[in-house]
């Protein structure tokens, strides 16, 4: 799922595995991401993202968070670090 349209109805995705949030305005990334549990791959194109939501920490099947663009974000949640599964590159 592509998507800049973060307010959307997310339970029509609930069992996609990748997602890319793209925004050149948003600055907040939404809570209900952490929902959607079966996400393997996330990638954020969002420059003025700050601060990531501590609903990843759900995502316990995450191999990939792609942040590449975020020149914005300041820090990662202490709580990601307990996602086992992401790959280290």
């Amino acid at each position: 799922m592509d998507t800049d349209d973060f307010d959307q109805d997310f339970t029509e995705h609930i069992l996609k595995k990748e997602i890319i949030l793209r925004s050149e305005s948003k600055k907040e990334l939404p809570e209900w991401l952490g929902q959607l549990v079966h996400l393997e791959i996330v990638r954020v194109r969002c420059p003025r993202v700050r601060e990531l939501p501590l609903s990843l920490q759900r995502l316990t099947a995450l191999t990939t968070l792609d942040l590449y663009e975020n020149t914005d974000l300041k820090d990662l949640p202490v709580a990601l670090g307990a996602l086992v599964n992401i790959k280290k590159t």
